[in-house]
């Protein structure tokens, strides 16, 4: 095969040069896929991106032809800071005794399958159809067949076998079976949970673990149960999450049933509330009785959520939290001081030795080998590989050394990492792809980490200072992300956001149409949605993307133009509303280029999310340091300028000053002359403030005193009531009245196809109605 087609060939399929494929002919395998994959849109797009970086790898060769040295210097003038920079962020981490997991089931689908079905264990098995495979055992990889593959491409190398050195054989296709692997992954998640209730899964069969915590715990409690007791109190969690929810739901009801009554008061002509319609949308909007009937759904769905909170509270106060006031945001300061009172105690606990204690480092192998034999049990003989590193890059290359059902561990320290890497080829990193990969080893001569370490000048000629530059710079020192706080100066809070990105995307028959591809979108939006709601989320910015049938991939991003709480969303309406446009952009440009555009593959991303990004200003305290820092006496406080803070600025909001009430100016108290610059009683939470330490509380008690004398000579006046939130208020509310029934005169598969996708059944049958039971127009009407 010539040099060139075999590099289209690594370029569009790198299956039999990874693991698996043992003793055969791998270039004859490289030499069927060529031939297989022939003209086609997906080959030609490989092969345009070969042209590409070969333009870009003589563009590089020319760079560092005039590479002097004047600019050499310069180049290990940034280095050297951009290193101080790393390696002052390792050594904390280090001393802090962090220690980094990832786990990876082995062939997660086709293990699955194999388990229930033990007579394919022997055969070579690929879980997929014949256009794509999702993942194939290990017997189907020592004909090449890989993960990601087409199927039709898998079957001609298992029947061509004898070619390579192999025997002809038959690849069994199994359909896969993603609820049953989801149920599977939340076996083994609820392990992981144990571990670390902050773990991260960004599939079904992988998670990141940082068993620091965890192994502070351990060391001092001897024994799993015991350090998992510590490390977090279940119950407490699980109360505090209803509770949350409840919290959620009872800003909704509020929300929604002024709503509903305005509605219901309304005529039929009065158009209420505003519904958005598109231009070649000839539907009419929904009726006044549709629109009753999905509040009265929502408003029931947010009710019953609220009704949880007993449960809630029976939960916690089994965990000695004080829950008589019946207020759920009373309560919930509650569990938030008691939270960060367990976390405190462990975060005081002595940090492990990782870099020169061998017996930290048995530790951490001997935790994660009872992991991984915890889940093999669990899930019924599912075996599991792991990586133990000072940082979660590290262990992710660690996860993949001793493939299948094995585990390693990089050690700490910077001696220890660049030992590690020396030999390491770049393209075992993640982020380091076929692409990059060949743009290192043909313009630069990098092959390995060892190499890129030592031609790091060179890759800044080439790169300059870039985000790429910044990446390799990162990856030559094993530098990369751990758990803890990040380095942007975030806090982490109760609940901590520690993902950058939430999204799904799917691979189907190619699609083309504005219904077609918004019933796609509908759909994704509607898995994004449920993992937001799941993990208490939403987002403010928002990414679509597409993947074409000629195998081009294109990102669009969008954000809410709202403000304050109105900027965050995770509805599958206010998602779709966000990236329709975008969508229907993408298909006027494929028009106007004479090109109808025909997608295999969307995607939906969500980030920027609520409560993300958040850091305090320099010398800014928050609630949580008034309230935990020891009282110290109260002193007299001097007259303060109008622009001086004084704790009322930092315990109440401003208000602004009330209109003059009386001719007459209040006495001044010489007993606090510096009150006068105080509060407006108005705002004080009688709550809040039993909760401050005495001292605090003495002094704005004082402040109340002087702000209701200097109101005696004037009328009072009340801010206007505010409705009660406590949970025998929304217990005692009145249910919404019984609606008309439903039309049955639809499928209930078209029912349960939009049900499915975050929408109610009441919803749903009277949108099928309208739609004569066409389902892309439902959806239409569902979303204007």
């Amino acid at each position: 095969m010539a040099d060139n087609d075999e590099q289209v060939a690594k370029n569009l399929l790198v299956y039999a040069a990874d693991k698996g494929t043992q003793d055969v002919d791998r270039q004859k395998i490289n030499a069927i896929i060529l031939e297989m994959s022939g003209d086609s849109k997906y080959t030609n797009e490989k092969k345009e991106k070969r042209d590409n970086s070969q333009e870009w790898i003589a563009t590089a060769r020319k760079k560092l032809a005039t590479f002097d040295a004047t600019q050499r210097s310069v180049a290990r003038h940034h280095l050297t800071k951009t290193e101080a920079r790393f390696e002052k962020r390792r050594h904390e981490l280090d001393a802090a005794g962090t220690c980094c997991a990832v786990v990876d089931f082995d062939m997660f689908y086709a293990a699955v399958e194999i388990r229930d079905r033990p007579e394919l264990k022997d055969k070579p098995v690929a879980v997929g159809g014949i256009g794509m495979i999702s993942t194939a055992n290990y017997v189907a990889r020592k004909w090449g067949v890989r993960s990601a593959m087409p199927g039709f491409i898998g079957q001609a190398l298992c029947r061509r076998g004898p070619e390579f050195g192999m025997p002809k054989t038959e690849l069994v296709f199994v359909s896969p079976d993603f609820a049953k692997y989801e149920r599977v992954a939340g076996i083994a998640r609820a392990i992981f949970a144990q571990y670390d209730p902050h773990f991260r899964a960004y599939s079904a069969d992988e998670a990141y673990i940082d068993l620091t915590r965890y192994l502070r715990c351990r060391v001092a409690c001897g024994d799993h149960a015991s350090a998992r007791a510590m490390l977090a109190d279940e119950a407490l969690e699980s109360g505090a999450s209803r509770l949350a929810e409840a919290r959620e739901a009872a800003r909704r009801v509020e929300e929604l049933e002024p709503e509903l009554e305005a509605l219901r008061a309304a005529g039929d002509d009065e158009d209420v509330i505003e519904v958005e319609e598109d231009d070649d949308d000839d539907e009419p909007p929904p009726s006044r009785e549709e629109r009753i009937a999905a509040l009265e759904a929502e408003l029931a769905r947010a009710r019953s959520l609220v009704d949880d909170a007993a449960g809630a509270f029976e939960e916690l106060r089994g965990r000695g939290i004080d829950v008589s006031s019946g207020d759920m945001d009373v309560v919930a300061r509650h569990v938030k001081k008691r939270l960060a009172e367990i976390s405190a105690a462990v975060d005081a606990l002595p940090a492990l030795d990782i870099v020169a204690d061998d017996k930290a480092g048995a530790l951490a192998e001997r935790v994660l080998d009872e992991m991984r034999a915890t889940v093999r049990d669990a899930t019924g003989g599912l075996t599991l590989s792991g990586g133990l590193g000072p940082n979660f890059r590290l262990a992710k290359v660690a996860a993949d050394q001793k493939k299948p059902d094995g585990q390693f561990r990089v050690g700490a320290g910077k001696s220890a990492v660049l030992e590690f890497l020396r030999d390491l080829p770049c393209r075992k990193i993640g982020g380091i792809g076929r692409v990059l990969e060949m743009k290192l080893a043909d313009a630069l001569n990098v092959r390995t980490c060892g190499d890129l370490i030592d031609n790091l000048p060179e890759c800044y000629c080439v790169l300059g200072k870039s985000a790429a530059m910044g990446f390799l710079h990162e990856v030559a020192l094993g530098c990369g992300e751990c758990g803890g706080p990040t380095d942007d100066g975030e806090e982490d809070d109760e609940r901590v956001i520690r993902r950058k990105g939430l999204g799904n995307e799917r691979t189907f028959r190619p699609v083309r149409g504005v219904a077609a591809l918004t019933e796609k979108l509908v759909r994704i939006a509607g898995l994004v949605s449920e993992r937001l709601v799941k993990h208490d989320m939403r987002a403010a910015k928002w990414t679509l993307k597409l993947k074409t049938t000629d195998f081009r991939i294109s990102t669009r991003d969008t954000a809410t133009k709202k403000t304050g709480k109105d900027k965050y969303v995770r509805s599958v309406k206010a998602i779709v509303k966000l990236l329709k446009p975008l969508l229907l952009e993408a298909i006027g440009e494929a028009e106007a280029a004479g090109t109808p555009l025909e997608i295999r593959l969307m995607g939906v991303r969500s980030s920027d999310f609520e409560g993300q990004y958040v850091p305090l200003a320099r010398g800014q305290t928050t609630l949580k340091d008034v309230k935990m820092k020891p009282a110290s006496p109260p002193r007299p406080q001097p007259a303060a300028p109008a622009a001086q803070k004084t704790l009322a600025d930092v315990k109440f909001k401003p208000v602004s000053p009330p209109p003059p009430r009386s001719t007459h100016p209040a006495p001044a108290s010489p007993a606090s002359p510096g009150a006068t610059a105080g509060i407006d009683g108005a705002d004080v939470d009688p709550a809040t403030l039993s909760e401050l330490p005495p001292a605090v509380r003495a002094d704005i008690e004082r402040q109340l005193a002087l702000w209701r004398k200097s109101r005696r000579s004037a009328p009072a006046r009340r801010p206007p009531p505010k409705k009660p939130r406590t949970l025998d208020a929304f217990l005692a509310a009145p249910a919404p009245a019984p609606a008309a029934p439903p039309p049955t005169q639809v499928d209930e598969p078209a029912v349960a196809q939009i049900t499915s996708m975050g929408f109610s059944r009441k919803r749903a049958l009277a949108a099928l109605q309208q739609a004569n039971g066409d389902v892309p127009r439902a959806l239409e009407r569902l979303l204007s």
